[in-house]
């Protein structure tokens, strides 16, 4: 399976860092959030890790491939309009820095390089939820021989 390819940033790791936070009730897929949306089955605050999209530099090899490719990763997450215990607290910008901080200057199994921090994108607010999304950047080597 193209999944168990072992030569990208292994996005179970990056889940694990931002599920470490606890602030979150779950810590997923990007696949899982289009059930949670469709099925209405998360408690909000939730989170969706993805690559979001990959750069790779040209191959300089003859007779085997290396290229360094950066990689955008994402965390999208949603969290309620309006918190259940009435306070009035920006929690899109506690969100977003724990995300932020969690994982700045890590580095993932599977990357060569520790996370930076990319940009934020507040996403939506509807039905009662708003999503924002914190895009991170690292690297890794790809290498077949």
């Amino acid at each position: 399976m193209a999944d168990e390819l072992d030569f990208a940033v292994d996005l179970d790791d990056i889940r694990k860092r931002v599920d470490s936070l606890t602030y979150f009730t779950s810590v997923t897929t990007l696949q899982e959030a289009t059930l949670d949306l469709d099925n209405m089955s998360g408690t909000p605050p939730l989170a969706y890790v993805a690559v979001a999209s990959e750069t790779a530099e040209e191959n300089k090899l003859v007779g085997a491939w290396s290229q360094r490719v950066t990689t955008r990763i994402s965390i999208l997450f949603c969290i309620p309009a309006e918190r259940a215990d009435g306070e009035a607290r920006d929690e899109v910008e506690t969100a977003r820095k724990a995300v932020i901080r969690i994982l700045v200057g890590w580095t993932p199994k599977g990357a060569e390089s520790p996370m930076n921090y990319d940009r934020f994108l507040l996403r939506a607010s509807q039905d009662g939820l708003i999503w924002g999304e914190v895009l991170m950047l690292t690297r890794y080597h790809l290498r077949l021989a």
